[in-house]
């Protein structure tokens, strides 16, 4: 088994307020698979380091006269965006049938998605989620931080030393049983270079 996302028309993954994203989970199976949801999820966030000197009081200009081993790295993560669309089961076929889990045939199954990215970021609207884990449900809680709403950021990556913002898809399939593992698939720009 394996799962991929195709974008369609060859779109960038540079993206801003208003844009559409839509594409394709693609579901490859070699033999019957049991599966109980496919999702896509979009996601946003913005990384930022500062280098300074704690030492100094706020709003003191950053002076070449300062060694390295007494400044500090101060990093940040920050969600400024989450959606998530179950694209299989569809509705219909949820309300057809009265299973929570489905049996897929082998070959090379698609489903279709399209996301809207929305004027203002969307960390002030996380609230508590209801999670569920081989059959139970668990609340967990939503991000505790206040956040003010503004405008959502576009992608930001030439200046990967000091701040980047990306936005990325997530394709998860998801298994019923307990013991096998879900597959993921993620298509967007890496952290890999701002995370050293």
């Amino acid at each position: 088994m394996s799962v991929r996302i195709a974008l369609d028309n060859n779109q960038p993954t540079l993206y801003t307020n208003l844009d559409f994203i839509s594409g394709r989970a693609i579901l490859s199976l070699r033999n019957h698979e049991t599966i109980a949801a496919i999702t896509v999820k979009l996601e946003g966030e913005s990384r930022s380091r500062l280098i300074g000197d704690p030492q100094l009081p706020m709003g003191y200009g950053v002076g070449f006269h300062r060694r390295r081993e007494d400044m500090t790295l101060e990093t940040e993560l920050h969600k400024v965006l989450y959606r998530a669309v179950t694209v299989f089961p569809t509705d219909d076929l949820s309300h057809a049938t009265q299973g929570s889990v489905y049996t897929l045939p082998p070959g090379q199954h698609e489903f279709p998605f399209r996301f809207k990215l929305p004027f203002n970021n969307s960390c002030a609207d996380r609230q508590s989620t209801f999670v569920s884990i081989a059959g139970l449900q668990m609340q967990a809680p939503g991000n505790t931080d206040r956040h003010v709403r503004q405008t959502l950021p576009p992608s930001l990556h030439r200046f990967e030393d000091q701040a980047v913002i990306r936005y990325f898809l997530k394709a998860t399939v998801q298994r019923p049983a307990f013991y096998k593992e879900n597959f993921r698939a993620v298509i967007g720009p890496t952290l890999e270079k701002f995370m050293r």
